[in-house]
């Protein structure tokens, strides 16, 4: 936002705010606003999302930078693509939350339809106007299977540049990657390290640091180790059974060590 209105409130809660009170803040900025970060929830199934795009477009205002934070469970709602909105403006910018591919994406983030999600990737790629970062959040559901997911969205034509795996989750502490047995850490660091191997230099370049990053976090031992696995085997079976899903089934590589708990 401009200087003028730094004492305005920088984020607005949708659900704290009447739509009123909202488009009379964007309707006082909406002249010299220079970038929009839409964050979640999920900011594509929102209507005061559309509704604020509407507003930009409207007052000539389509050389506004447009940020988002997305989980790309969909590009359209009630009716409205947002690809029609976003070829009008000049400059898009999509980090886009994927921890996994395939069933384990499913599996992490409930409610996620893989095959729509891998769709609406490929849209994002082709889009000319758009620069689409990917970031996941690392944690022991997942690590075992970051070479398989970096490969698969560089193979969609994900630019390498754009994948960060900086985001190591540290809370709630009992789905970090530190709670994992030394076996699974080992086999997990291996893993990493023959990924880079396989890497060409520049593509080497951003992932070593990315992946030695990992591998530092995951080495430190937390002294509540075996209470942290309890509770996760504890949080796991509960939403399992909310959900009508199975770990073991969704992360064979952890189901020996997931029953010893």
């Amino acid at each position: 936002m401009a200087p003028g209105y730094r004492k305005e409130p920088r984020v607005i809660h949708v659900e704290d705010n009447s739509k009123e009170n909202i488009f009379r803040y964007v309707d006082q900025l909406i002249d010299t606003v220079e970038e929009v970060y839409f964050a979640g929830g999920e900011p594509l199934v929102m209507p005061e999302h559309y509704d604020i795009l509407e507003k930009l477009i409207a007052a000539g205002r389509t050389d506004c930078r447009l940020r988002y934070n997305t989980n790309l469970s969909k590009l359209t709602f009630r009716g409205k693509n947002v690809m029609d909105y976003w070829q009008q403006f000049e400059k898009v910018k999509v980090y886009a939350s994927i921890d996994a591919i395939g069933a384990r994406a499913e599996y992490l983030r409930s409610g996620t339809d893989w095959t729509l999600v891998e769709e609406n990737i490929k849209t994002i790629v082709n889009f000319d106007k758009n620069v689409m970062a990917i970031g996941a959040t690392v944690q022991l559901a997942n690590v075992l299977h970051l070479p398989e997911m970096v490969d698969h969205l560089l193979n969609f034509g994900v630019k390498y540049v754009t994948i960060s795996l900086s985001n190591i989750l540290s809370w709630p502490n009992y789905y970090s990657i530190q709670i994992l047995p030394e076996q699974l850490k080992q086999q997990a660091k291996q893993q990493l390290l023959a990924h880079l191997d396989t890497m060409e230099k520049d593509i080497r370049k951003i992932f070593e640091p990315q992946y030695n990053g990992i591998i530092n976090f995951m080495q430190h031992e937390p002294d509540n180790k075996l209470q942290l696995q309890q509770e996760f085997k504890q949080k796991t079976q509960q939403l399992d059974s909310i959900r009508h899903e199975e770990l073991s089934t969704c992360c064979p590589e952890l189901k020996e060590w997931y029953q010893s708990i």
